[in-house]
C-alpha cells in the first residue's frame, strides 16, 4: 500500500519519470491480481502521458577527404646566359714598329673569334714599312725597307664599356722590299690594351712586347721590339 501512495504522491507532484521507475518495480513483486491490474492500468496510462523519447539524429557521416595526386614540379631547363662577348672582332690600324735598331711606320689588322668568353683566338697581321735604309753595304741610303709579320695566339677579352684585352702570339716575320736581309724570322708576342666603347663600334689602344729571331740561316741573338698602334673596331654577332 505505501508504494501505491508513493506512485500516485509522484503522479501528483509532476514527476512521472519517476513514478514509472517506482511502478515499474512495484511491478516486479508478487502481487495479487488485484494489485497487478491496478499496476497495469496504471502504467499504461503513465507512458501515454510521458513525451516520446527523443530521436537521437544520426550524426552525418563526414567524407574523408580525398587525397590529392601529388605534383611533383617539373625543372624548367635553365637557359644559359648569353654572353655578352662578340663572336667576331675585327681591327684595323695603325701606329709604330720597333725592331732592333730599325724603326717602323706600322699598319695592323686583326681578326678574333670568341672560344668561350673571355677566351678568343686571334689571327692578327702587322706591316712595317720605313724609307733611307741601306740598300747594302757599298749603297748606304736609298732603299725601302719592308717587314711583314703573321700572330696566331689566344687572347683574352673581358666585355664592358671598357674592354681589357690581354694576348700572347707566336709571330712569323718577313723582309721584304729592297731589304739585303734574309726573308724569314720567327719569334713570340705578348701583351695588351684596352677597348672603347660599348656598342658595335670602338677603339682600341695596345702594346705589344716582341721578339724576333734572326732571319732564319743567321746566326745571333734574337731582336727584341715593340709594336704600339690605335685600332678602329667592329665588334658583330653574340
Amino acid at each position: 500500500m505505501a508504494r501505491r501512495v508513493l506512485i500516485l504522491a509522484l503522479v501528483e507532484l509532476g514527476e512521472p519519470e519517476r513514478a514509472l521507475a517506482e511502478l515499474e518495480q512495484y511491478l516486479s513483486f508478487d502481487l495479487v491480481p488485484k494489485d497487478r491490474q491496478w499496476a497495469d492500468e496504471t502504467h499504461a496510462s503513465l507512458q501515454v502521458e510521458l513525451p516520446p523519447p527523443a530521436t537521437i539524429e544520426p550524426e552525418p557521416a563526414i567524407a574523408e577527404p580525398v587525397a590529392q595526386p601529388v605534383v611533383e614540379p617539373v625543372a624548367q631547363p635553365v637557359a644559359s646566359p648569353r654572353s655578352g662577348a662578340p663572336l667576331l672582332v675585327l681591327a684595323v690600324g695603325g701606329g709604330f714598329q720597333q725592331l732592333g735598331p730599325w724603326s717602323y711606320g706600322a699598319v695592323t689588322a686583326e681578326a678574333s673569334v670568341r672560344l668561350a668568353s673571355p677566351l678568343r683566338l686571334a689571327l692578327g697581321y702587322q706591316l712595317g714599312l720605313v724609307g733611307g735604309q741601306p740598300c747594302s753595304d757599298t749603297e748606304p741610303d736609298g732603299c725601302l725597307s719592308a717587314l711583314s709579320s703573321l700572330s696566331l695566339g689566344p687572347q683574352l677579352r673581358f666585355d664592358g664599356a671598357l674592354s681589357p684585352v690581354v694576348s700572347a702570339a707566336f709571330l712569323a716575320g718577313f723582309n721584304g722590299g729592297q731589304s739585303p736581309y734574309g726573308d724569314v724570322m720567327l719569334g713570340l708576342q705578348a701583351g695588351g690594351g684596352v677597348e672603347f666603347g660599348p656598342g658595335p663600334v670602338g677603339v682600341r689602344a695596345r702594346g705589344l712586347f716582341r721578339l724576333l729571331s734572326r732571319p732564319i740561316g743567321e746566326g745571333g741573338t734574337p731582336y727584341p721590339g715593340a709594336l704600339v698602334s690605335i685600332d678602329l673596331v667592329v665588334r658583330a654577332g653574340r
